[in-house]
């Protein structure tokens, strides 16, 4: 994965885990806050709205039940009806009777009541607006909610019960009629109960969120359905269970959750209603009453989600506008490293931010790289034409061994025939020596021999003084051979200097310089050999030095030598001019030249043995020389090698 993906992915994945973090923590204090808010404060507000409406429906029924039992009117029919003013004879009503009835038919109306009645203790008869219904038995259950409730203490209660006259469920306030602590019936009005299930159920909580009434017992007492009305709470509610109806219950503002099978989580709050014992029930749907909620964090996270995209896309654009001097560096190096190796390329980004250090990094090392390349190829055609100029004199210097091998094949040559004099003249001693008797007669000769042996000798000696020149111009060709090589070793540590610094130079090039860093270990590598090569040579140099040193010196011993053979067979000319006076004399003197010559030839043998040394250390030198000619034509090659990898760099 790229730095560029890397940066724009783990940005974007924090801040998408920051977002739904904060939305998950905000979710819960909000949920937190909404449930404590619903349940504390806007559920019990919407049921004491609710408990305020039904207690002003069912208090104004109350009031009016309230002023037909306290009208003094009223209570004075009620006292006066045992006296028997109720009818009068003939089946007529009194004018009291009549005016009781229509105040009943006209309270039903001003109280837009269903029903209005009115019972008297004393003759237990049932008056409603149109006269008396019936007279209540206590061995009626249709009656027993009146015995019931006189024998309670209760001043006033709610009884729900069907209107004999219309048939319809119907809520009836009893209210108790006494004068001074004597109970003198029961009076009231009723409501029907169909009208206030649909004032019950006109109130929403919510989409579907309805309430309802039951009593302390948990009996449903209005609702909206009325196929409910008189059913169990827990029937309508199948997860709710004792304990949950017993805090519904329980007198206080109560709030709870609970599972229905059919319904789903349902919020269930209930309130007491004073005025009548009731307790109204809220029963709202959990997902209606938190839809809010909802909605809102799904609003949050949609919101959030787009912030997030539309700073995921103005961070990829922000990264891909600060990744843009990055590329065209890359760009440019692939192109230096694959393509057509043009060090002048430059990047144009002068912003004053790191891309922009980065760019004119970027441009500084080329241009370093670019001097660098520069100079490198002006040191490469100096030192290709060093390396032509000393392969050049190496060359000379293999002719000159080459020369100097065949003068000292000549030299030695002509040492092995004067060896070969020498011996002729020590065979020549003896036979004077034997012939000393016949000295008279072969004196001629002798002298004849002394004659040829003075030639022979002189032309010995200026062999021998040959040979000696020869060497010594052999022993200066050895002090330029040694100053060619010390040129050759300080070119060659001037070429591995040379090589050092380009593989430094290549090393800080990086990728780019990795075939220039090839060719200098490989000039390096080179140049080691040939001071190696170089140094060998110079010890050749200086044992063949040594060797022409000592030959020089054996010579010079030879030619003392054969300049005293020439003296003494002078002398022995001198003496065979007087060999005739001094025979015996001649023959000491040939013995002692028999012993020179001796002498002589060993030394002669000597001196071949030691030119056919220096012969030998002449090949190894012009052996030698030939391997570093070699070796600077593999120079050259490698130099132009070289050239040709720095070359291929545009500057």
């Amino acid at each position: 994965m790229s730095i560029r993906a890397k940066l724009i992915l783990f940005p974007s994945l924090a801040l998408m885990a920051l977002i739904f973090l904060s939305i998950f923590i905000n979710f819960n204090e909000m949920y937190q806050l909404t449930v404590g808010r619903v349940e504390k404060q806007e559920l019990p507000a919407v049921l004491g709205e609710v408990e305020g409406k039904i207690d002003h429906y069912i208090n104004k029924a109350i009031i009016h039940s309230q002023g037909l039992a306290e009208n003094s009117y009223i209570q004075h029919w009620l006292m006066d009806e045992e006296q028997g003013n109720s009818a009068q004879g003939g089946g007529q009503y009194s004018d009291g009777y009549n005016s009781l009835i229509r105040y009943l038919d006209s309270l039903k109306t001003n109280s837009e009541s269903s029903a209005v009645f009115l019972v008297s203790d004393q003759s237990r008869k049932f008056y409603n607006g149109q006269g008396v219904l019936k007279t209540i038995s206590p061995d009626s259950d249709d009656d027993s909610w009146y015995f019931n409730f006189i024998k309670s203490a209760q001043r006033y209660e709610l009884n729900i019960d069907n209107d004999e006259t219309t048939g319809n469920l119907t809520g009836f306030i009893n209210f108790r009629i006494e004068d001074q602590g004597r109970l003198l019936g029961v009076g009231g009005i009723g409501k029907s109960l169909n009208e206030l299930s649909t004032v019950i159920s006109h109130y929403r909580i919510g989409k579907n969120g309805i309430v309802y009434l039951i009593n302390r017992d948990g009996l449903v007492q209005v609702h909206g359905n009325k196929q409910y009305i008189g059913l169990p709470v827990t029937e309508l509610i199948s997860g709710l269970d004792a304990k949950g109806l017993a805090q519904l219950t329980q007198g206080s503002q109560t709030t709870l959750t609970i599972s229905d099978q059919n319904k789903g989580n349902l919020v269930l709050a209930s309130t007491p209603l004073a005025s009548v014992g009731w307790i109204l029930v809220s029963e709202i749907p959990e997902s209606d009453l938190y839809q809010d909620i909802n909605a809102s964090i799904l609003r949050a996270v949609l919101i959030s989600v787009s912030l997030a995209l539309v700073f995921i896309v103005i961070m990829a654009y922000t990264v891909q506008k600060l990744f843009k001097p990055i590329d065209e560096i890359s760009n440019a190096l692939i192109s230096i490293a694959e393509g057509d190796r043009d060090l002048t390329q430059r990047i144009n980004y002068n912003a004053n931010d790191e891309a922009g250090v980065l760019a004119k990094g970027f441009n500084d090392f080329a241009g370093k790289i670019s001097e660098v390349i520069t100079s490198a190829n002006a040191i490469g055609l100096n030192l290709h034409d060093r390396v032509d100029a000393t392969s050049n004199q190496i060359a000379q210097t293999v002719h000159w061994a080459n020369d100097q091998e065949k003068n000292t094949h000549q030299v030695a040559t002509a040492i092995c025939q004067m060896e070969s004099s020498a011996s002729e003249v020590a065979l020549n001693a003896e036979l004077a020596v034997k012939a000393t008797e016949n000295a008279l007669a072969g004196a001629s000769q002798g002298q004849h021999v002394v004659d040829e042996a003075t030639d022979t000798i002189r032309e010995m000696s200026n062999n021998i003084q040959l040979t000696a020149d020869t060497i010594a111009q052999l022993n200066q060709d050895v002090e330029q051979i040694a100053t060619v090589t010390d040129v050759i070793q300080g070119i060659s540590e001037q070429t591995n200097l040379l090589a050092l610094n380009a593989a430094i130079e290549a090393a800080r090039a990086g990728e780019a310089g990795r075939g220039f860093a090839v060719v200098a270990d490989e000039v390096r590598m080179l140049s080691q050999k040939t001071r190696q090569s170089t140094e060998e040579i110079s010890g050749m140099i200086d044992r063949l030095q040594i060797a022409s040193t000592k030959a020089v010196d054996m010579i010079e011993a030879g030619l003392a030598s054969t300049q005293t053979g020439t003296e003494k067979v002078m002398i022995a000319g001198d003496l065979f001019r007087s060999i005739i006076d001094l025979v015996s004399e001649m023959s000491e003197k040939s013995a002692q030249i028999a012993t020179a010559t001796a002498e002589q030839k060993a030394m002669a043998s000597e001196i071949t043995e030691n030119v056919v040394s220096i012969s030998e250390l002449s090949r190894q030198t012009s052996s030698a020389t030939s391997s570093s000619e070699q070796a600077f034509v593999q120079m050259q090659d490698n130099i132009k090698a070289l050239s040709d990898i720095l070359q291929q760099f545009k500057m």
